[in-house]
């Protein structure tokens, strides 16, 4: 039928209508071509009532135990408290060394990994994971997706699916100062925490010793170790701040020495919906930390800044390029003994720097 004739009808049913006294009923309205129809409301997700467990070696202030923390929020928070995840932290189900075990055979739903306890299982992991100078916290979030699955590919040995990483910033700390624009640690015996750290230490001279961070008080003062490399947040929570108390620190020493991670076999069995939930809470969890953990960092530094034993020294650029060029022998060995995948890490990260200065 014409539209002419259409609205002629129209005209005509309106008079009649209005003759006998009644309103004309309302055009409908159409909606606009090609617009979607109006629904209530988006559908609403449910979840499964689901109790996972996680588990660290490290301590609730650490930032994996942090970030393990934000994950849980959200988990509960996003399923409406359906999904929750209780923690263990400081080695009460998994230990440094169990780590990967306690997630592949289900000890814990989700854990740390953490590079310094797998340098046997995980090597380049252990190694690209904290190589200092090669990249910064700036640079970090542009470079990790870039080799993100040279870390898959490890983590799926051991039946591991990698859900998220996790930032971290060392420094270097010693009794006393040291020239910044020579680097030189000739003639000290210094905990490392493995990776490249372990390789900087011997290029710059030092000699490494291996221990856990509990063990490092007693190793200082004793002689076995006269000084270290690690985090501002191990610097001040194990008491050590005085016996080490001139710091050398700068955002160009970041890493990416923790990962959670997740029994491949049990996500894989998981429903669709929890498995959505898992890698939103994850992703999350890796976006707190970033903004959070110099927060952190600067609450250490502040509180090193009230005691006037402690004599802090922040890299300056200059410093930072001596420091740097010191290490590319570093840089050169690492690509030539990774072949593809160290080269690879190597040109990236240069190309992250790079990206992020301008």
């Amino acid at each position: 039928m014409k539209a002419r004739h259409v609205a002629w009808l129209a005209i005509v049913l309106a008079m009649l209508l209005a003759a006998c006294g009644q309103a004309a009923p309302a055009a409908p309205t159409q909606a606009p071509v090609g617009a979607a129809p109006k629904t209530e409301g988006t559908a609403k997700v449910e979840y499964p009532t689901m109790a996972f467990k996680a588990g660290t070696p490290l301590q609730e202030q650490h930032n994996i135990g942090l970030a393990l923390a934000e994950f849980a929020r959200n988990m509960s928070e996003t399923s409406g408290g359906k999904a929750t995840v209780e923690i263990f932290y400081n080695g009460m189900l998994v230990t440094g060394k169990t780590e990967l075990e306690g997630i592949s055979k289900g000890v814990v739903d989700f854990g740390s990994i953490v590079s310094a306890y797998h340098a046997g299982e995980l090597p380049f992991f252990d190694e690209a994971a904290l190589m200092p100078l090669l990249y910064n916290y700036k640079s970090l979030p542009v470079l990790f997706p870039k080799v993100k699955s040279h870390l898959e590919q490890e983590l799926a040995v051991h039946r591991i699916r990698l859900l998220a990483h996790y930032p971290t910033t060392v420094g270097f700390f010693f009794p006393k100062p040291i020239d910044p624009k020579n680097p030189d640690f000739t003639g000290l015996k210094m905990r490392s925490v493995g990776g490249g750290m372990t390789s900087m230490i011997r290029q710059f001279g030092g000699s490494t010793v291996d221990m856990p961070s509990p063990e490092v008080p007693v190793a200082l003062r004793t002689g076995i170790i006269q000084a270290l490399g690690t985090s501002y947040m191990t610097w001040s929570a194990i008491g050590i701040m005085e016996d080490v108390p001139y710091a050398y620190y700068s955002d160009d020493f970041a890493s990416f020495t923790l990962l959670l991670g997740m029994s491949a076999d049990r996500y894989a069995q998981l429903p669709p919906v929890v498995k959505q939930l898992i890698d939103r809470a994850a992703l999350a969890s890796e976006r707190w930390i970033y903004e959070n953990a110099k927060r952190q960092d600067l609450e250490v530094m502040e509180k090193a800044q009230r005691n006037p034993k402690i004599k802090l020294h922040e890299l300056t650029p200059d410093e930072v390029k001596v420091w740097r060029e010191k290490m590319q022998p570093v840089y050169d060995d690492f690509a030539k003994r990774y072949a593809d995948k160290g080269a690879q890490l190597v040109k990236f990260a240069k190309d992250a720097l790079a990206e992020t200065s301008k």
